[in-house]
């Protein structure tokens, strides 16, 4: 996680355990990256087996709540049927390049040898 540029924090909308989970896996990353405002980590929410309607417990609006809350990009994908699995990479790296813009200037050589997207899979 020290070296991690963006995350993927992704819970499934058919257990609502995973999406209560999330929270812990926030508090780490603010702790690991010593930051009080998650919103400056470049993450993107993602709730994940969107294509199990009638197994869902957790409902879109509460992913887009808590990702609201967090100051975070939100969407919800399947991975079964791919949708949208491919925008949750593109949105992460967009982000990442955002954030890069913002800190330039600053040296960051460190992160630049150890670049790259890491996952949390719930």
């Amino acid at each position: 996680m020290k070296f991690g540029e963006g995350f993927l924090l992704v819970y499934s909308v058919t257990d609502r355990n995973s999406f209560q989970e999330l929270e812990s896996f926030v508090d780490t990353i603010q702790w690991v990256k010593e930051t009080e405002q998650v919103k400056k980590v470049p993450i993107v929410l993602v709730g994940n087996k969107c294509d199990l309607v009638g197994l869902r417990q957790v409902p879109t609006e509460e992913g887009e709540a808590y990702a609201n809350k967090l100051e975070v990009k939100f969407l919800e994908c399947s991975a079964f049927t791919r949708q949208n699995v491919e925008l949750a990479f593109f949105e992460l790296v967009r982000i990442i390049r955002q954030t890069r813009t913002v800190v330039k200037g600053r040296k960051n050589t460190e992160k630049k040898r150890r670049s790259g997207v890491r996952c949390l899979l719930l």
